[in-house]
């Protein structure tokens, strides 16, 4: 299994001296679509179709009118402007934020805890606290890891949305050799949970 010299490197600055790393790894970078990202990607198209439509059809309709710009159409244009940058960031800027995020990311695995890092805030779940671990694996190898069951409210918030991050699960996001990566989690958990001696 493959341990990334960079998150090595930034995971040792949190290792303390009687923990040993048996892992680190940092997310796959770049745009990556999830089964859950094609829902919320079509949403966002329909929600954007709908009020750019409304635009569209006012502005062809003040611009075959003479005279100035009627009150309902100053209200109106701001009022469906909003609808539309939402709409935009479900369809594109959801995913910028989320590649933004995976960019700052390093995970670590060590005998006692899982470790979390991203920009300057640093999480760590004592592995004989975790309840559930689960995977979500890609074709390529590629997968997530949860730490925790998921939150139903967190599945339909978007990614980077304000707050989402609170509501999701921990999770290693992305992670090369997932599958290898959770087996050794798993491992790891097994061996805190027996008695020392045994």
């Amino acid at each position: 299994m493959f341990m990334d010299p960079d998150a090595e490197y930034v995971m040792m600055g949190d290792v303390r001296r009687d923990e040993k790393l048996l892992w680190a790894g940092r997310p796959a970078a770049g745009f990556a679509l999830t089964p859950g990202d094609v829902f919320l990607t079509i949403f966002g198209l329909a929600w954007t179709a709908i009020p750019l439509g409304m635009l569209l059809a006012i502005l062809f309709a003040e611009s075959g009118q003479k005279g100035g710009e009627s009150p309902p159409f100053l209200v109106i244009v701001p009022f469906l402007s909003i609808f539309i940058l939402i709409g935009l960031y479900l369809v594109v800027g959801r995913h910028i934020f989320a590649a933004r995020r995976r960019r700052r990311a390093f995970y670590g695995l060590t005998n006692e805890r899982v470790i979390i890092k991203t920009n300057r805030m640093t999480t760590s779940f004592p592995l004989h606290n975790l309840q559930s671990i689960s995977l979500t694996e890609k074709r390529d190898g590629r997968g997530t890891i949860t730490l925790a069951p998921a939150n139903p409210a967190a599945a339909v918030m978007p990614a980077g949305f304000p707050g989402t991050s609170m509501m999701q699960a921990p999770s290693l996001d992305l992670v090369p050799d997932a599958r290898e990566v959770y087996q050794l989690i798993q491992q790891v958990v097994r061996a805190s949970a027996r008695p020392a001696g045994s």
